[in-house]
């Protein structure tokens, strides 16, 4: 499939961005300081690790879920990186009923571990992915019987885990080219394991543009989906390839990202 033949929905949020890009950096540069989480940028506090979005999903503190009587085989041995689980559930009554439950390490970065191209992501969830996950909620029922993957999806692929967790798809398929990331992505999946209801789903480093990494998938995803991934232009390029490599045909892809410049707008024009 050539490039501009690929099936592409872009949307671009119509809402401002909770942080500007020259914050994103300086709470990646906080993380890997180990500074205090709370960052003050004008009138507005950001938390490091907080879920800073457009108020769609509910959240709060829970306890590990692998410590629970229902993990099996137990995984207490795998949730050892310095954490704190949450437990998310849709704003709206139609989807509350749905139980999301997620990691975000706590701790400084170390800066071997913060490989790829845009790392902000790897330490927080950002707006893009919050409105990606509710779109999964949204077109719940298009996914019944769908292969998914998400490129990019940072510690915890919240897009793609939501979209498990619709009990559609036969199987998900988390991704991002961070190690740490997939590391804990695992971790994640296994915290919410008693919620996939036959939905298969498992995380990998895929890096773009690496075709060893992702060779295996060739032509076996229905749906592509990625949430802010367009930061930089010298990526484009790749993520495009990447994405019409692992869709069958017939499959399409769905981006969410901010109108961050022109950077949504170069890709769409590849």
């Amino acid at each position: 499939m050539a490039s501009s033949d690929l099936p592409l929905h872009a949307s671009v949020s119509k809402k401002r961005e909770t942080v500007s890009s020259s914050a994103r950096w300086d709470i990646l540069k906080q993380a890997i300081l180990n500074r205090p989480r709370e960052l003050v940028y004008g009138n507005r506090s950001v938390s490091v690790r907080s879920f800073e979005g457009y108020s769609l999903f509910n959240k709060k503190f829970i306890l590990s879920p692998l410590m629970h009587s229902w993990s099996s085989p137990p995984h207490q041995d795998i949730d050892r990186a310095p954490g704190r689980w949450y437990q998310f559930s849709s704003t709206q009554q139609e989807y509350s009923h749905l139980q999301i439950r997620i990691k975000l390490l706590t701790g400084a970065v170390r800066k071997r571990d913060m490989v790829g191209f845009d790392n902000t992501g790897n330490i927080c969830i950002w707006p893009a992915e919050e409105a990606l996950a509710h779109h999964m909620l949204a077109i719940r029922r298009e996914l019944r019987g769908m292969s998914i993957c998400e490129l990019g999806g940072g510690m915890t692929g919240f897009a793609g885990l939501v979209a498990a967790l619709t009990h559609g798809p036969t199987r998900v398929l988390i991704s991002d080219g961070n190690e740490l990331s997939v590391d804990n992505s695992r971790v994640v999946i296994a915290g919410n394991a008693d919620g996939f209801m036959g939905t298969h789903v498992t995380s990998d480093v895929i890096r773009w543009g690496e075709v060893a990494c992702y060779e295996k998938y060739r032509g076996e995803f229905d749906l592509v989906i990625a949430a802010d991934c367009l930061f930089f232009d010298s990526v484009h390029r790749e993520l495009l390839n990447t994405i019409s490599y692992m869709l069958r045909g017939g499959g399409r892809a769905i981006l969410l990202a901010p109108n961050r410049g022109s950077t949504l707008t170069a890709f769409c024009e590849l």
